[in-house]
């Protein structure tokens, strides 16, 4: 066990990947504090428990991390000591105590103990980094033979001392790559690398208002990302005297220059498809690491420290202040031409097309795209008829190519009469994709009648195979609804919780019991409060879908409160706010997941 002695600093970073820290007027999630003697408790307290990765203690000589949960011994909540810190409201606190406890190798000393979080909301994706971080290696505590610890390996670059796994990879980015490899925690504007994303929020708090937008969101700086890793591949190309990008494929592949079990983060593998289409490449479905599948998988942390750490030094400082723009040919002016079009499409997983139209006084779908598209651009749409006496209103959209339909009964219609072998021949249309929306709606006074409903509607999508859209708004309706699709479905049925407003427990309960559910933001995201933004923040990116839910939840600002499929540019853009990711990737990661979940 690491032992802390008295005047030891240690304070808890956010070490997650993905999206911004904290809602806008929060503070960041980072506390200091002080061991006051050898014998006293003293208390670090988290504005949330959501950031809670890594706990740093250092004294003046060096410095030690410990992940939570894997690193550090618990003890009961009842023994920690209060803060005194002002808790923001609406956020719950996450303790951390330093607790002393006599060591024969330093007495008097103290020793660091952690406490895990009661209902805390864990997130599900480490984005961008967490992925990327290759095994863990493990060494046993000689005290508790029962406990694993990640042991300390040496930095192939600097033969620094880490840990291994998520320790090491932040070191070799931030050390000896360039500023922008991991852009999700680079500040774009003073082109620096920071070690996390609470330290990021508060760099951007800084030097935004001097420089301007520092945050990895916009098109220039997507294509300023693309056009410099391009340069980093053949920075490494030339020192091995290789004559293509694809000849350092090659070389990584033949000399297995990574860990076979090493993967890519959802995140980093979309942001790869950009340089594939840059270099002229398909586009997988996945990126491998080991063996490279195209050139932009070469961009992996450890293969690029392999190939990094066989430089001399005086290169292995150039690379890392390497801001080199390339094509698939070599270096081009900085000016080069955008790699893709202004505009972009994204994909409304949710809506109600026949009630979008009538509530927008239009004739049809042509009218309404006229009227209110603006210029954007909305690749499919998936409507959904939900109420028995609107079904037939589809055939006003069959002639339009972007729109699918799903049918079912919903749970505030659940005490109206509706024809079996009617929703049977419709789910059957070629255009159907899933069945839905169904679920619960609670408290209502039909509650018997929407389970009763279920019970007639779950065994439909078990014999048609078709991915199931569930409506959940209500106490406790999540897990009321988990039970009965347990007791209904098969365990790798398509499941879209559409229009997801749950906690983080409510994501792995789903995600644990139907590997292939997807959660569909929409609408609510603007209203949400920190505790729900940080959930959606969570979410792995390859499990989220967009939705309008048009004409329902209009976004702040939409005229007259009415919603159509096009605003779901506007929920794009605010998830990639809150993941830190470009609006553009963020629609290529939804486009691809919904085209997989309904089959397109």
């Amino acid at each position: 066990m690491f032992v802390a002695v008295p005047g030891t600093m240690a304070y808890v970073l956010d070490m997650e990947e993905s999206g911004l820290i904290v809602p806008e007027g929060l503070e960041a999630p980072s506390r200091s504090v002080q061991v006051q003697d050898e014998a006293g408790g003293l208390t670090v307290q988290l504005d949330n428990p959501g950031f809670r990765d890594l706990v740093v203690v250092e004294d003046q000589e060096n410095s030690r991390f410990f992940d939570l949960g894997s690193e550090w011994e618990t003890v009961d909540e009842a023994s920690c000591s209060e803060a005194e810190d002002v808790q923001p409201e609406g956020l719950r606190p996450f303790s951390v105590t330093i607790q002393g406890r006599a060591q024969p190798e330093a007495p008097g000393a103290a020793s660091v103990v952690a406490v895990s979080p009661t209902n805390a909301d864990v997130s599900e994706e480490a984005e961008l980094v967490a992925a990327d971080s290759g095994p863990t290696d493990d060494r046993v505590d000689d005290s508790n033979p029962s406990k694993k610890r990640r042991r300390s390996v040496r930095c192939g670059i600097c033969d620094k001392e880490v840990l291994a796994g998520k320790a090491l990879c932040r070191h070799v980015e931030q050390q000896h790559l360039p500023y922008y490899f991991n852009p999700a925690t680079a500040c774009w504007s003073c082109e620096l690398s920071v070690s996390s994303l609470a330290f990021l929020h508060q760099h951007r708090l800084e030097c935004d208002a001097v420089f301007g937008e520092g945050a990895f969101q916009s098109d220039d700086i997507l294509h300023r990302w693309v056009l410099w890793s391009t340069g980093c591949l053949h920075f490494l190309r030339t020192a091995k005297h290789l004559q293509s990008l694809e000849q350092l494929r090659i070389y990584v592949s033949k000399h297995h220059v990574s860990p076979s079990d090493c993967e890519f983060s959802p995140s980093r593998d979309v942001l790869l498809n950009f340089v594939d289409r840059h270099l002229g490449q398909n586009v997988p479905a996945t990126h491998t690491v080991s063996p490279p599948n195209t050139i932009a998988a070469i961009l992996h942390w450890r293969t690029v420290m392999s190939l990094v750490q066989s430089l001399p030094p005086a290169d292995q400082e150039r690379f890392r202040d390497l801001q080199s723009p390339a094509s698939l040919q070599g270096p081009v002016e900085s000016t080069f031409a955008p790699l893709w079009p202004a505009t972009f499409g994204v994909f409304d997983s949710h809506a109600h097309l026949e009630k979008t139209v009538a509530n927008h006084d239009c004739t049809g779908f042509p009218a309404l795209k006229t009227k209110v598209s603006d210029g954007r651009k909305v690749t499919g749409i998936v409507s959904n008829f939900v109420f028995p006496k609107d079904w037939n209103k589809y055939t006003k959209f069959e002639d339009v190519n972007q729109v699918y339909f799903t049918f079912s009964v919903h749970p505030r219609a659940a005490s109206e009469d509706w024809d079996r072998e009617r929703l049977q021949w419709l789910l059957q249309h070629p255009r159907t994709v899933a069945i839905g929306e169904m679920g619960l709606t609670l408290p209502l006074g039909n509650s018997d009648d929407q389970f009763a409903l279920l019970a007639r509607l779950l065994p439909m999508a078990r014999r048609t195979g078709l991915p199931v859209v569930v409506h959940c708004q209500g106490p406790s309706t999540y897990d009321q609804m988990l039970v009965l699709l347990k007791k209904h479905l098969w365990k790798y049925h398509k499941i879209q919780l559409h229009s997801f407003e749950g906690d983080s427990a409510t994501v792995n309960s789903y995600v644990a019991a139907f590997p292939n559910t997807v959660f569909s933001i929409g609408g609510l995201i603007f209203h949400a409060n920190a505790d729900k933004l940080l959930v959606i923040r969570g979410i792995e990116l390859h499990r989220i879908v967009l939705e309008t839910d048009s004409p329902f939840l209009a976004p702040p600002g939409t005229p007259h409160h009415r919603n159509h499929p096009w605003n779901v540019h506007r929920i794009a853009r605010e998830v990639g706010r809150l993941k830190n990711l470009p609006t553009r990737v963020v629609a290529e990661a939804a486009q691809r997941n919904a085209e997989w979940f309904f089959g397109l």
